[in-house]
């Protein structure tokens, strides 16, 4: 009997010591992951040029459900991109991206999706040393427009990236590139950045990063 108790006693403190070994490891590969899946920095993050600027920044991790960018498809409107444009009668689509010299042969791309160019540039996007336009645009006839459309067209297609009054920068590596969204608070003064970093997938572009940012605005 004594020897019964004496070896359940054993079995139990042998089944705490298992269980206890099993957290210790738990807990260290957590934190192994969560160091595998963080990373400080990258060098040629587009935040670092207002460094100054900044009051607090998060570490680079993956994002939950990554934001997948695959090649556009035709325009879908309840009412016809003619309707829409007549809509907008200060708008001239033609004269808008002369100003801003992009080339007419997007001006179909640009009326059928509805969209007004407010900026453009070109970049290395795809890994194959070529540098390739974008057109940053709003909608057409859009309210508060804090919703922006960066379309890179590489060769006969082209990508849509959506971001909040954001932009697009280049990757060091021209494999991709950073997209920033930013929602200002005009009453502390602070503006938080969420930037994103994106892969070249062969077939359009993945997020394999997200970071945020709290910058302060105005400052000297």
């Amino acid at each position: 009997m004594k020897l019964s108790r004496k070896f359940i006693k054993n079995k139990k403190l042998i089944f705490v010591l298992c269980l206890t070994v099993i957290l210790c490891i738990g807990v260290y590969c957590s934190s192994s992951l969560a160091k595998h899946n963080s990373v400080s920095s990258y060098p040629d993050e587009p935040i670092q040029t207002d460094a100054k600027n900044i009051i607090s920044a998060t570490l680079w991790t993956l994002p939950k459900k990554p934001e997948i960018i695959k090649e556009d498809t035709q325009p879908h409107f309840g009412l016809s991109a003619k309707s829409i444009w007549k809509d907008s009668p200060f708008v001239d689509l033609k004269t808008d991206m002369k100003k801003l010299h992009i080339d007419q042969k997007y001006y179909q791309y640009l009326y059928n999706y509805t969209y007004i160019p407010v900026a453009t540039g070109k970049m290395k996007l795809n890994g194959d040393g070529k540098s390739y336009p974008y057109i940053q645009s709003i909608g057409a006839g859009c309210g508060s427009c804090e919703t922006q459309y960066i379309t890179m067209f590489i060769g006969n297609k082209s990508y849509t990236a959506q971001s909040t009054y954001g932009r697009i920068s280049p990757r060091a590596d021209g494999r991709g590139f950073y997209k920033a969204d930013l929602t200002a608070d005009s009453v502390s003064n602070v503006e938080d950045v969420l930037l994103s970093r994106f892969q070249w997938n062969g077939n359009g572009f993945s997020e394999v990063g997200i970071k945020t940012v709290k910058v302060k605005i105005n400052a000297h």
